[in-house]
């Protein structure tokens, strides 16, 4: 049996709709013409991003390099924005932190590595001896002017993440941003959830992309 393996395609274009951007690509006979063989494209949707599986005509599950970029030159020439990225089919676990309001000042203050490594974020959630990835951190900073959830569309193209962090922030009523932090999952555990603007919303297990 083939490795199934699919390309998440994050919307970096908001003037399409979701099913304007489907339009564009399944079973497009334009489409076909560009590809060296014949592809089915099956396709999975959800906020902010589209899961492309590409299939040849034995039903199997294919990828190839030279595949990708014929797509994303298809769909630049059609007037429409993307980013690839290549799942994996392994999953990890974050620990992320929003902020509804946190001026740049004190987001960057909070953020400064010192000598040691460590930051004043990690004094605030008392994480002083957590092992913090920070080379591999999601830190997305929206603004002063706190931005509306429905008008972030993706997080960087960690789409994966965004729309689970999204149903986080609903259940707690949360409306707007102005940043938020993600840090692969920490070797303790979080006892401070709410320090300095900074607010943990909990552990989210993503989807790994290459």
């Amino acid at each position: 049996m083939t490795e199934s393996k699919s390309i998440l395609v994050n919307f970096l274009n908001g003037n399409l709709s979701k099913d304007e951007f489907l339009n564009i690509l399944y079973h497009n006979e334009n489409l076909q013409d560009e590809l060296e063989k014949e592809t089915k494209i099956g396709t999975h949707t959800g906020h902010g991003n589209l899961l492309l599986y590409l299939l040849d005509t034995e039903e199997e599950v294919f990828y190839e390099k030279a595949t990708k970029p014929v797509i994303k030159a298809y769909l630049e020439k059609c007037g429409v924005d993307v980013n690839f990225k290549m799942t994996t089919g392994q999953k990890h676990v974050v620990d992320v932190w929003v902020s509804e309001y946190v001026s740049y000042e004190s987001f960057s203050q909070a953020l400064e590595l010192n000598t040691r490594g460590n930051c004043l974020f990690q004094k605030y959630f008392k994480l002083k001896h957590a092992f913090c990835d920070w080379d591999h951190a999601i830190i997305e900073y929206f603004g002063e002017t706190p931005c509306p959830i429905a008008d972030i569309k993706s997080l960087d193209g960690f789409g994966d993440l965004w729309e689970k962090v999204q149903l986080t922030l609903k259940e707690k009523n949360i409306q707007k941003l102005s940043c938020l932090i993600a840090l692969d999952e920490l070797d303790m555990s979080v006892e401070v959830k709410e320090s300095h603007s900074f607010l943990y919303i909990g552990k989210i297990e993503v989807e790994d992309t290459i």
